[in-house]
């Protein structure tokens, strides 16, 4: 599949707002849209865009947290595009991310749904708040650390 990486711009802030509406209410809860709006109109961190021919099938977010920490944030993949590898594209993106920057950990918020996925590259539960993102999503904060090379 020919991917395209690119940074977040203004021109892409519909389509991110459909890929979020794609993937409610199973990942993301609706009443996160407004929070989702505002992170897209605010944000000065690194927000990647991804595309496949001229369709924008997924989005993350990670950024430098303090001296020694990263977190990764609004990660979303087009259901169609869903358990095709690019899940695991983006963490390597994120794990190259920490190792140019000297990060040993990334902290990330994430629900039931996509904890498995995030426990294969070494993410621990490190708090549970049942309902935490609406009823029926519960909200997972997970750490990954990994040794500085």
């Amino acid at each position: 599949m020919n991917l395209r990486f690119k940074a977040y711009s203004k021109e892409n802030y519909e389509q991110c707002l459909e890929l979020f509406d794609l993937n409610c209410p199973k990942y993301f809860a609706s009443i996160e849209k407004n929070d989702y709006i505002e992170f897209l109109n605010q944000t000065k961190e690194e927000y990647v865009t991804i595309h496949h021919d001229s369709i924008l099938i997924g989005a993350y977010g990670v950024h430098k947290t303090s001296s020694e920490s990263a977190s990764q944030s609004w990660t979303l993949i087009h259901p169609k595009y869903q358990n095709q590898g690019i899940g695991r594209l983006i963490m390597e993106r994120v794990f190259s991310f920490l190792e140019s920057n000297q990060l040993d950990k990334l902290f990330l918020s994430t629900s039931q749904q996509t904890e498995a996925f995030f426990v294969k590259f070494g993410a621990i539960r490190i708090d549970y708040i049942e309902n935490g993102w609406g009823e029926g999503l519960h909200r997972i904060e997970m750490k990954i650390e990994r040794a500085i090379r």
